[in-house]
This record gives C-alpha cells, structure tokens and sequence, in this order.
C-alpha cells in the first residue's frame, strides 16, 4: 500500500490485509494524497453534517480495493466529521454477503454492487432509491454527467445508485493483424455493419493445418443474446424490469442462430469444444476483432504485445444504431441510520476525485463531461481513439438487468450451449426452454411487481 504523510489521515479505514506487492499507480497515490489536477468535490447542501460513521463494503481485484481505501481516506479528510470503516469481499459470492449481513442487522450503509444483480436488492427493498437524497443536495447537478451513466443505474425510473467505472462496449481490433493483412482499419467515427465485420472476420481468421492459428471475432457472448436481437430491431427483446422476455421472437431467433453461426457456420469464431490449438484470446495476439468493454483496456496494455486499437460497435444494415454498455453501482442501504453521509460518500466516489482515480486504472472511461479529455485518461495508449467511447454513449441503450437477471442468465447458459456447438438450432433450444424461462418471470413478476 502506498501511503500518505502520517498527519495526512485524520481517520484510519478498517480492511483486510491485500497481498504484498500490489499497488496503486502514481496518478492514483497523487489523487489521494491530495495532489490531484481536479478540484475538490462542491460540500453537498441540504444534507446533515453531524457526526456519522459510515460503513462501506467493498469487492473486486485488488486495485479496485486500494483505491476505496485510499479514496475513503481521502473523503474523511475533507469531512472530519464522518468516519469511514471499509471492508472489501476479498473471497466468496458479493451477493450472497450482502444478503447476510442485512439479514443478520449488520448491512454496510454502502456498497460496491454487481451490475448485473444489483437491482435484485433494491426490489427487495434492502437497498434504497437515492432521488430523495439527491434532490436534497443542491450541490448534485445530474448535468454534470453524460446522461446515461444515471440512467443505466435506474430502477423503475428511480435513481437506484452512483456509478463507478463505467465503460462501453466496443469493437476492439488488432491493428497488426490487420496490416499483415492488408485490411483497411476500421472507422473511428462510424461504426462497421455486422455484416462486413463477418466478411472482415473471415479475411482474417488463419487456419494453417485444421486448427485455427487466429480467429476473426469474439463477441460479449454472455450478453449478446439480449444485445443482438435488441440491433436487428426487437429493442424490447428483455425487459428485466417489467419481467418481459420474448427470446421466441422471429427476429430474437434469428439473432440467436447468427451469433451462434458465428462459430459454427463461419467458423471465425473459437469454437466451444474440440478445438485443441493456442489460446486465443485478445491479449495472446490470436484474435482480430473482439466486441468487450473498456474494462479489458489495461488487460490488453499490459499483455498484448501488438497494436491494438478501437471502433464503434458494429451494427446490423440498415437498422437503428443502439450501443450499449455498463458501470458497477455504489448502492444505499435501506437500513442505514446515516444516509446522508453515505450519500456523500456516494457523491465523492462518483465525484471528480473518485473518478480521476478509477481511470487512472485504465479500466474505465470519463462519465463527468469535465473529465472528457482528462489526463488520466486520454493519455492511455493504446487506444489511439479514446474518444470512440465517449461518443458511443450518444447511441446507447440501457442494459436490460433486472431482479431476474442472474437466473435468466443462467438457463441460457445451459440452453445455448448445444446452439453454440451447432447440436441444436436456436429455435430449437428456446422453443425447449420457454417453459422455464416463463416460469421464472410470472415468479420475478409475482414477487417484485
């Protein structure tokens, strides 16, 4: 752990002990010793000053942990008055701790939710809406941010947490396999049609004796099945929220039999078994093109040894564009007996601090529209277009995450896998799967509504 001054902290956070050697870059120990080139988070008004102890419960590597440490140091400085005890998940499921500390009276008043599984806390009511408490802060200005990091995180059109490191999805592509080649780059301004992304796949997929030395393509496979139907037209594919689902759609079939063509009709695409050849994924250089978030961006600095660049996502001829992409939530506890001063936690992780801090990780994009060109993140090269994901935001649409979505998930796990191995075919598998894909929305509409 990086430290500051002794006479820095008024307050020490409570934490487990991280394993030797990790530490935090030099933007980040800047930040939080109070060197940072952004300027100190606005003291919310409206809210409560009184003295509060807050407790904070934390998850992710080991970099994400450090920087909650040192960022809840930093917050007390600047608010004497509160006391911040954090506490990462170093080991085990991060719901299933949530779940029983607030069964056992011991919920932490923040938390560092899962994206995808969050919402099942708030319908549950164990985590609260924060709109009330934002209104209250005359301080917050929504403005600040480019709208839809706010929007992602709502629950029934209720502001249901603060982002932390938000990112979109992008066509990732290695620009040294494209130059051997000879294949034009892609635009950084408008996106490829899937259809010649297919076509580029295939120019680009290397078979050299029956095992393929580079793939032309991977996908965000767990989260194109609800991605993809949503680009060819059927935007209400999933609606996690509403508890719809209409996987049997014709158009949600035929988005389902192209991901999975990907593999086994075009082959550009590693196949789920019986491939026995190197690994190739993005950071071995034996992937061309890879559609994942900008939370892979320091994974492929520090491991790829090729150029690397990114584009917009590619979407279907003649369709609307709609892009997509996600940020991890800091939610509230219902329970909590200082909200206010957990609100303001919230507020400063979220904040100009907390933010230079999460892209100086390099694993997140700017989400305060001051931070667009900020240092700590424009300056990460590769990539030489870091504004594709700023703009890629203009285009978005929210991520379908409801209270049902890891069990959805889940059965479509299981459901695709034939699909993927050309076993069966996508009407095939959901045709066989509706019943218990209805069983459990009717249940997820019973119980939250």
């Amino acid at each position: 752990m990086i430290a500051c001054s002794p006479t820095t902290h008024r307050h020490v956070t409570r934490r487990h002990v991280l394993p030797a050697g990790a530490v935090i870059g030099t933007a980040t120990f800047a930040a939080a010793c109070g060197t940072s080139s952004q300027p100190p988070s606005a003291q919310p008004s409206g809210l409560s000053q009184e003295a509060a102890t807050v407790s904070f419960l934390g998850r992710g590597n080991v970099t994400n942990q450090q920087t909650f440490d040192e960022l809840s140091k930093r917050f007390m400085q600047q608010n004497p008055k509160v006391t911040v005890e954090f506490t990462p998940v170093v080991q085990g499921d991060f719901d299933e701790k949530y779940q029983v500390l607030n069964s056992g009276g011991t919920a932490p008043d923040v938390a560092f939710a899962i994206v995808a599984t969050y919402k099942s806390h708030i319908a549950r009511g164990v985590a609260a809406p924060l709109d009330e408490l934002a209104k209250r802060d005359k301080s917050f200005k929504e403005a600040d941010y480019d709208s839809y990091w706010l929007e992602a995180l709502r629950y029934k059109g209720k502001l249901a947490g603060m982002p932390w490191d938000p990112g979109m999805v992008a066509l990732h592509f290695n620009r040294s396999i494209f130059e051997k080649a000879g294949v034009k780059f892609p635009d950084a301004t408008t996106p490829m049609t899937w259809e010649d992304t297919l076509d580029v796949a295939k120019r680009l997929t290397k078979d050299t004796g029956g095992q393929a030395d580079v793939f032309g393509l991977e996908l965000w496979w767990n989260h194109m099945w609800w991605q993809l139907p949503r680009q060819m037209g059927l935007a209400d594919v999933y609606q996690g929220e509403e508890h719809v689902l209409k996987l049997d759609h014709p158009i949600a079939i035929d988005a389902l039999q192209w991901i999975a063509d990907l593999r086994v009709k075009h082959k550009v695409s590693r196949p789920t078994t019986g491939y026995s050849g190197p690994a190739t994924d993005f950071p071995t250089g034996k992937l061309a093109m890879f559609t994942t978030g900008v939370w892979d961006a320091a994974n492929n600095r520090r491991n790829l040894q090729d150029d690397w660049d990114w584009a917009p996502l590619p979407q279907f001829k003649g369709k609307k564009r709609i892009a997509v992409g996600q940020a991890s939530p800091f939610i509230l506890g219902a329970a909590s007996k200082a909200k206010d001063q957990a609100w303001q936690l919230m507020r400063f992780l979220a904040g100009p601090v907390g933010q230079e801090l999460a892209l100086s990780t390099g694993t997140s994009q700017p989400m305060l529209k001051a931070q667009h060109t900020a240092p700590a993140f424009a300056k990460l090269n590769p990539p030489r277009t870091p504004h594709v994901v700023i703009e890629e935001t203009k285009h978005a649409m929210v991520p379908p995450y409801g209270p049902s979505y890891i069990d959805i998930q889940a059965v479509l796990s299981k459901v695709l896998a034939p699909v993927y191995t050309g076993e069966q075919s996508a009407r095939q598998a959901i045709t066989a799967a509706a019943p218990e894909l209805k069983r459990i929305m009717e249940e997820a509409k019973r119980r939250y509504g």
